[in-house]
């Protein structure tokens, strides 16, 4: 009498089966995987929202994008010029979200830190800054990373996030430009008032992860956008173009993608208004309403896509 059992074919259509099966469940998985990330990174920029409002409540303005001082270069306060080593806007929001230990190891009166410059336009990599600012740059809270991101650089020292420059101002960039109609760029004291566009209608914050995709830094494995360190780059500063080049989401564009807006989400980023909302802005965002999104005060009439 023959045993029972499976034949070689029998087996192999089982397998066969299995596979397709298992194919078939893997987008399923990826994507349920990614809507997590997405309601994680909601809530993170929903936080920093939060927490600029109280900033605001407390000081009557948001914070300023890039803190420059005299005290550290004789000419810092005048239009058109930075310093390697400002201070960016996380530097000034750890009291209102939850950071306050944090906040305490900040010296503003010394050089911001970062362990990594990546600045593709001089040329320049590794360490800058003053040490004594070392221990809370590399101490980042989980609130400024953004779980989608591939990570190139560590979690403790690298955010996804930047501020809403604007779109035009008094110089090229934010981070040097006294005048420029955004919500955050140097030494900035924008408040509710000054948003005549509206709060639901104007960009605070979006994302821009550190994993720039500029070649040159993927191939010196450089990480971009450290916690609070500000030099040329427009480090954590977002604008909609710069001049006559548009910056919509996730371009890339070689020695100006440092202050473009950025994800690893698929299709397009998160991005919270000034009201707190978040909302997600499409690729496919046409350029007219992407840039009137970024101005606080320019007369335009934009829906969310």
């Amino acid at each position: 009498m023959r045993k029972q059992g499976f034949t070689l074919v029998e087996l192999l259509v089982v397998i066969a089966i299995i596979g397709v099966l298992i194919a078939l469940l893997l987008p399923a998985v990826q994507q349920a995987r990614e809507a997590a990330r997405r309601m994680q990174c909601t809530n993170n920029m929903k936080q920093i929202a939060i927490g600029m409002h109280n900033y605001h409540d407390t000081f009557k303005s948001f914070p300023c994008g890039a803190l420059a001082l005299s005290s550290h270069q004789s000419n810092a306060e005048n239009d058109g010029v930075w310093y390697r080593g400002m201070h960016g806007w996380p530097a000034l929001i750890l009291d209102f979200v939850e950071a306050a230990n944090l906040s305490t190891r900040i010296d503003t009166s010394k050089l911001a830190w970062t362990s990594e410059r990546a600045d593709n336009w001089f040329d320049e990599y590794g360490s800058h800054g003053n040490t004594d600012n070392q221990y809370a740059a590399q101490n980042m809270p989980a609130t400024f990373v953004c779980p989608s991101a591939a990570r190139r650089g560590p979690e403790n020292e690298f955010k996804d996030y930047a501020m809403n420059a604007g779109n035009s101002g008094s110089s090229c960039c934010p981070e040097r430009a006294l005048r420029f109609n955004g919500i955050g760029y140097k030494n900035s004291h924008v408040s509710f008032k000054d948003i005549t566009d509206g709060s639901t209608n104007t960009f605070l914050l979006l994302e821009q992860k550190h994993n720039n995709d500029v070649q040159e830094l993927k191939d010196q494995g450089a990480s971009s956008n450290p916690f609070f360190w500000v030099n040329h780059n427009s480090e954590g500063l977002a604008i909609a173009n710069q001049g006559g080049t548009s910056f919509p989401p996730n371009v890339i564009i070689d020695n100006l993608s440092c202050r473009t807006s950025r994800s690893d989400h698929p299709g397009g980023l998160l991005a919270a208004m000034c009201d707190g909302s978040v909302t997600f802005i499409p690729e496919t965002i046409a350029r007219d309403p992407w840039r009137a999104l970024h101005t606080r005060n320019g007369d335009e009439v934009v829906t969310l896509p």
